[in-house]
């Protein structure tokens, strides 16, 4: 995860929920940047109810159509 993002503004538009989302995403995806969702466990961690809309609020993560997202970590995207 690049080092920069909490200066990076794609990263401080983000709504505070989507912050905490987007920094668990980067640090629970597997080696190739892909991440299983499980959204009890998203919500009993970040402590509010996380939906696929917040994932859509992330120009950073992309989803897969096996249902699995893809995190980027370029900021380019």
């Amino acid at each position: 995860f690049p080092t920069r993002r909490s200066s990076d503004l794609w990263f401080l538009k983000l709504s505070l929920k989507c912050k905490m989302l987007t920094k668990f995403l980067f640090d629970n995806c597997d080696c190739a940047g892909i991440y299983e969702p499980n959204f009890t466990l998203l919500s009993f961690y970040i402590g509010e109810q996380i939906t696929e809309k917040d994932f859509e609020e992330i120009k950073q993560i992309r989803k897969l159509e096996n249902g699995n997202y893809l995190v980027c970590f370029s900021h380019v995207v």
